[in-house]
């Protein structure tokens, strides 16, 4: 039977408003009355504006979901994910390779620490983390697995980290047009440490009903991105006046690019071999032995010491008692919420002898983001206000998301697209990458969506698009009043996600 112009109608929203917590839902309507329920990602919220969101159980029925994938693992894409379990999901969990050997690892150390949390209750136990993980189920790249008759899935290479993909969905129904969806997840064009496989032609001469992208930093372009840490580093090594610089980083992948850059300074004699270099994350030690010296391609410095707790108390003890001698410490976390990394951060922030440097995103709400951006010479950290003494600097140039000039020319390279779909970003990055879009000539018969937890889209049979307030919008009525006011494409529908 020859396809139709006809399609069933699919509804779309995403279940994070900026950057963290990111969850995607696609219901796909067919005219049968069959519906087929899909998860990509579920992960938990570090901005603290939406810390709240982390405590609720199940927000959207997750025992009905039909199919969940993962596009990588970080926190804020995986760290909800126990709660398929315990909410009664009984379906597989699909991932890389990688992604799935590193779930285990970062899952095991989260109910840790939510467990030691006693201002909360812990939202799942580690009984959960071990049923979740023994739903994962790898999926190669490039490798299209058909999963009913209704739904096939592609998972597609991506440089953002180790493991990740995107996700190539394509829902089918017998005499009807397929439709196809691509989730970039966290999106990067390229990756120091690992093979990554090409993307196969076909997927770019598919029609692709909607790109449902990232835009970490759509305000800003690749070229405007300052590469300081070299030179900044340079600059503290030189000054006699800083003894010990702690560099905050994530545990996951970066530690990788900061050993690339020492080992350089080494290689150019501005690093001295006998400086002392510490590697002081348990986390970051174990995705180091399990998943970097299997799959990764990298180097290191000499003289890289890693620290257990017994050594990691004796690093402090010799900071304190050897003011004089120049060491360089690498800790978790990067945004200095939790982590070794915050403890020495508390230890030495009223030492003018002290350096910090930040070397990932910092997210409005985290402590590294509140420090960066201090504008008194005080801060309150665990209830306690410190002096800043302690010199900071920060780096965004060890990112692993595409900037907007590259995700701009990622898009080109699909030749028939019907809608963009802006998630995964700060409202302002959102916003600037919509108008990126907008300005560019190529996108000009393209339609493009700016998303948030408080809505959803429906792309009907016709492929007409339709916004309406979901059940998360606290101010539904007002809003529906206003758009209807405007005469804008809103409406109200939040049944469907109960």
């Amino acid at each position: 039977m020859s396809k139709s112009r006809t399609l069933p109608y699919v509804d779309y929203m995403n279940l994070h408003n900026e950057v963290t917590g990111s969850g995607n839902i696609l219901i796909v309507n067919f005219p049968n009355k069959v519906t087929r329920k899909i998860l990509i990602d579920y992960g938990m919220f570090q901005e603290k504006q939406y810390e709240d969101l982390n405590q609720i159980s199940n927000e959207t029925n997750l025992e009905d979901i039909d199919y969940v994938f993962v596009t990588h693992n970080h926190l804020d894409h995986v760290g909800k994910l126990p709660l398929l379990t315990k909410n009664g999901y009984s379906g597989k969990v699909y991932c890389t390779e990688i992604t799935k050997k590193a779930i285990h690892i970062s899952l095991m150390n989260t109910v840790k620490i939510i467990s030691n949390n006693k201002n909360e209750k812990p939202i799942y136990s580690k009984q959960d983390v071990n049923a979740l993980i023994s739903r994962l189920t790898v999926i190669n790249y490039n490798e299209t697995l058909k999963l009913d008759e209704y739904v096939s899935v592609t998972l597609l290479s991506n440089s953002h980290l180790g493991g990740a993909c995107m996700v190539f969905l394509s829902i089918s129904y017998d005499g009807m047009q397929d439709r196809n969806y691509l989730f970039t997840g966290d999106y990067k064009h390229t990756n120091r440490f690992y093979k990554v496989p090409k993307i196969p032609g076909w997927v770019f001469n598919k029609k692709i009903n909607a790109i449902i992208t990232e835009s970490t930093y759509g305000y800003q372009k690749s070229f405007e991105i300052k590469r300081n840490f070299r030179d900044d580093l340079e600059k503290l090594l030189l000054d006699d006046t800083i003894n010990t610089i702690f560099i905050a980083s994530i545990s996951q992948e970066r530690p990788l690019s900061i050993f690339r850059e020492l080992y350089l300074l080494q290689k150019n004699n501005i690093l001295d071999e006998d400086v002392e270099i510490f590697y002081d994350s348990p986390l970051g030690i174990k995705y180091y032995e399990d998943i970097y010296t299997k799959y990764a391609d990298f180097v290191i410095p000499k003289n890289l010491i890693f620290l257990n707790k017994k050594t990691h108390d004796e690093l402090v003890l010799d900071i304190q008692e050897k003011p004089y001698k120049k060491r360089i410490v690498i800790a978790a976390s990067g945004m200095l919420d939790h982590g070794r990394a915050r403890d020495f951060l508390k230890l030495f922030i009223e030492d003018s002898s002290k350096a910090f440097f930040i070397t990932c995103f910092t997210p409005e709400g985290t402590l590294a983001n509140e420090i960066l951006n201090n504008q008194s010479s005080t801060i309150k950290i665990d209830g306690i206000i410190y002096n800043i003494c302690a010199k900071f600097f920060s780096t965004s140039q060890f990112s692993q998301h595409d900037f907007s000039d590259d995700l701009i020319r990622f898009f080109k390279k699909f030749l028939f697209v019907d809608n963009i779909f802006i998630n995964h970003g700060s409202n302002y990055a959102k916003q600037c990458l919509f108008e990126e879009i907008k300005k560019d000539e190529h996108f000009k018969n393209i339609n493009v969506e700016i998303m948030s937890r408080d809505k959803f889209i429906r792309i009907n049979s016709k492929n007409e698009i339709k916004i309406f307030n979901s059940k998360f919008n606290k101010n539904s009525n007002t809003n529906l009043k206003r758009k209807k006011q405007k005469r804008e494409k809103i409406y109200s529908l939040s049944k469907i996600y109960r």
